[in-house]
């Protein structure tokens, strides 16, 4: 039986049984006055109506703060719910103006976070951490207004949170944070004694009703789609143009199965670079909403990847409805929203696995001197510094740090980050080392490792940034390569902060020339999976695992979810022109970097992913790998050399270090087979779609696919491979014919390189998602039946 806390006197005592109290088979209530005592078991019921009892604002650890707190604190923040188990609360963290507690309009201008930050109710206890460190302009704020009847803010500012469930807003105790712009005047010497504090007012929770329980708003964009659907409005403002759910090839979804990703497809005018809210509503007589985040539209034709999950279906199940619901989706912006079309939702579609499409830039991409939100950032600038912050922080030189902090409710200790100094990152060398000369790379072994300063770099790498070959034991050779001089041509003088950001840049772009241009287009998850991870071990390349290895097993790394809200975060400081980075305004023009579209001088646009005809990425791979013919005396014989197309196509990968493909069934994707008779060629649609975005990963990681093709049912009597495949090619690239999306390959059929390597080897992507196509050299027709997965040698 807990007792610690529950103790009252009074002839009357108030106890409120929260959530946790459900678990329990009874509460016991003990009452004592003089020798009698009393007990009393009850057995508490759901209140049957959401309510959030209390809210709590307390240090780090879950304590009351009985003194004031530095701004580098964190502050917690507890709401105590009745019949709300897995629901979410909204906090938000507010500096009091106002005379007394509570939440007052006074304070309207004196919200710290721009939005609530989400908390799940467990146990009947929800809550969320605000690194104060993190709102740097905190501080500022709470002194531009004071409250009224003050002549300034005094020793302390005041702060207090709100949570909101349902429209409904409880507010929590005031506690307070030493002002560092405080200076005391000198103490009188004579005469009362001036600037006494107020007394604390009493420490109570407060409530104030807000508006009412949350709906979409009135005045915005709706279309239906279905009979069910009731309303139809456009956007008063004109900024969104329209919304609908839409597959990889941006076709509109009519209906699909819980458990399956659905793309949002966005149209826009002028919204590049905006954040945007984005909901899911039952569509309803209530209008459930079952989801909501926070995302930037990327330029006029946006894209956003939503998961429908069995726990959506559950919230939005209602008995009058049958087995079907409509979802509808609203979009936020500066107080307004949009309505999505209605689509119908239901457990008897077919599932469908949706593949992931480029999201296009335009709007951003074509905006050559760069695109400036209204406080003059840069906003390809900010993406990329808000990456850089992020790696920071995963290697241990950032303004947030790991630690472990013990839950009293688990009884566990769980990480959190905690503040850090930032600058010091730029004199911290392995193992906490303190670097003392700055003029250059400290080059020196600290007991173990070489890594220096902000961003690790260890001294080999700086070796190779000033145009030094090395050999395989990464040592000097002593011969000088200019192609890869990046301190030089980046005229990196030193090892100052400023030139440790920019070193930070350079090993983006020698390393992984592709980063860069993925950050710009805000695709963070593949940033760092498909591209960081190979920079900096702390980055996953999955999950929570680095690329990198040691002692034989996967190093750990920053999980994807805390890299991608570590991101989020910096990236809204960034566009409000808060930085704690030493790189000046322009500094990827500095780069070769063509601001905003994420190309330099020298890339392809097959880079960008900017095409106006299929709003799709184009790739072209043939700098790196070179075609060959199946009739080389290598393979023997002229019969061995007729069928050696498999044994070349491998041969073409082994060059570019990857390893000769398999048949067996985890390692390919079986994409088409001939029925029994082989009379027709049957197409497995979904797999197909899954084969084409793994075709496009490769293609943007700069690899090869070797894929098998039919060119005649019943080939040889179909006793080849699988009893459908008949040869093998190669694909390098992709593009487009005034929007008809193809794949070209290498034909190894062939002796002639004007014919196998010929630009008119295209797979054409048809609407049932298989590839289709003529090879030059024969004229004969290729339809696409296996893919083969790649694998390092």
């Amino acid at each position: 039986m807990k007792t610690t806390g529950n103790s009252k006197q009074g002839d009357t005592a108030p106890y409120t049984f929260n959530q946790s109290s459900l678990t329990r088979k009874g509460v016991k209530i003990c009452v004592t006055k003089g020798e009698n005592t009393g007990e009393l078991i009850v057995k508490p019921k759901r209140a049957g109506q959401p309510k959030i009892n209390k809210i709590e604002l307390l240090d780090i650890n879950g304590n009351k703060v009985t003194k004031p707190l530095s701004y580098s604190d964190t502050l917690t923040v507890k709401a105590y719910c009745t019949d709300m188990e897995g629901e979410t609360v909204q906090f938000t963290l507010w500096e009091d103006d106002a005379k007394g507690e509570g939440h007052n309009t006074i304070n309207s201008i004196n919200k710290i976070n721009a939005f609530p930050v989400p908390g799940t109710v467990k146990k009947g206890v929800a809550k969320a951490n605000f690194n104060m460190a993190t709102y740097t302009m905190a501080s500022f704020m709470a002194n531009i207004q004071v409250a009224k009847g003050d002549k300034n803010e005094g020793k302390t500012h005041e702060y207090y949170a709100t949570a909101e469930y349902f429209g409904k807003l409880e507010a929590s105790n005031n506690v307070n944070l030493k002002n560092p712009s405080h200076h005391p005047n000198p103490a009188p010497t004579s005469g009362n004694k001036s600037g006494a504090t107020k007394p604390p007012a009493k420490q109570q929770p407060n409530q104030r009703p807000v508006p009412p329980l949350s709906a979409p708003k009135k005045d915005t964009y709706k279309t239906p789609v279905t009979p069910k659907a009731k309303t139809q409005s456009p956007d008063p403002q004109g900024k969104i143009i329209s919304a609908e759910f839409v597959d990889m090839v941006g076709k509109p979804y009519k209906s699909m199965k819980f458990g399956t990703h659905v793309k949002a497809k966005i149209i826009s005018k002028n919204m590049a670079g905006k954040t945007v809210r984005l909901k899911i509503w039952e569509d309803d007589i209530s209008n459930v909403l079952l989801f909501e985040k926070d995302y930037i539209l990327g330029g006029d034709e946006t894209f956003i990847t939503l998961f429908l999950t069995a726990q959506m279906r559950k919230d939005g199940d209602d008995w009058k409805e049958g087995n079907e619901q409509e979802y509808f989706l609203e979009i936020e912006y500066a107080g307004q929203s949009v309505d999505s079309e209605v689509i119908n939702v239901n457990d008897s579609a077919p599932k469908i696995k949706v593949a992931e499409p480029a999201v296009s830039m335009t709007g951003v991409g074509t905006n050559k001197e760069g695109k400036n939100n209204e406080k003059g950032v840069c906003e390809c600038e900010a993406k990329v510094r808000a990456f850089i912050r992020m790696v920071r922080v995963g290697e241990g030189t950032g303004e947030l740090i790991k630690a472990l902090k013990y839950d009293k409710e688990t009884k566990k200790n769980e990480t959190v980050y905690i503040t850090h100094n930032f600058q010091s990152g730029y004199t911290t060398a392995f193992g906490g080392n303190k670097i003392t000369d700055l003029s250059t790379h400290p080059q020196k072994n600290y007991g173990g490792s070489t890594a220096a300063g902000a961003y690790q770099v260890m001294r080999y790498t700086w070796w190779w940034l000033n145009g030094e070959e090395l050999d395989d034991d990464k040592k000097k050779t002593g011969i000088y390569n200019k192609d890869h001089d990046y301190i030089k041509k980046y005229k990196i003088s030193d090892f100052s902060a400023e030139s440790q950001d920019k070193i930070c840049i350079a090993l983006m772009k020698a390393q992984r020339p592709n980063l860069i241009g993925v950050i710009i287009k805000n695709e963070i998850e593949n940033a760092i999976q498909k591209d960081g991870c190979f920079i900096w071990a702390s980055l996953p390349e999955n999950n929570d695992k680095s690329h990198y290895k040691y002692k034989g097993k996967l190093q750990p790394a920053t999980p994807l979810k805390v890299c991608i809200e570590h991101y989020n975060k910096f990236l809204k400081e960034e566009l409000s022109d808060i930085s704690p980075l030493h790189l000046k305004k322009g500094f990827l023009k500095d780069f070769d970097y063509d601001c905003c579209t994420g190309r330099t001088k020298n890339d392809k646009p097959s880079l960008i992913g900017d095409c106006q005809h299929c709003k799709q990425d184009h790739y072209d791979v043939t700098d790196k790998v070179k075609w060959q013919t199946q009739f080389d005396s290598k393979w023997g014989n002229s019969k061995a050399q007729g069928i050696a197309c498999k044994k070349t196509c491998d041969d073409i990968l082994n060059k570019v270090g990857l390893a000769s493909t398999s048949k067996v069934e985890v390692d390919k994707y079986q994409t088409a087979m001939e029925n029994k008779n082989h009379t027709s060629l049957i197409i497995n649609t979904s797999v197909s779609k899954e084969a084409i975005q793994y075709i496009d990963d490769q293609l943007n990681d700069e690899k090869p696919v070797q894929v098998g093709v039919d060119h005649a049912l019943n080939y040889k009597g179909g006793a080849l491979n699988e009893g459908t495949t008949d040869h093998f090619v190669v694909i390098i690239g992709k593009g487009c014919d005034n929007g008809k999306i193809y794949y070209r390959f290498y034909d190894v059929g062939t002796k002639y390189e004007n014919k196998g390597a010929s630009k008119n080897n295209k797979l054409f992507l048809e609407n049932d998602y298989s590839l289709k196509g003529t090879t030059v050299y024969s004229g004969q027709t290729y339809t696409v039946t296996q893919v083969r997965k790649n694998k390092k040698k």
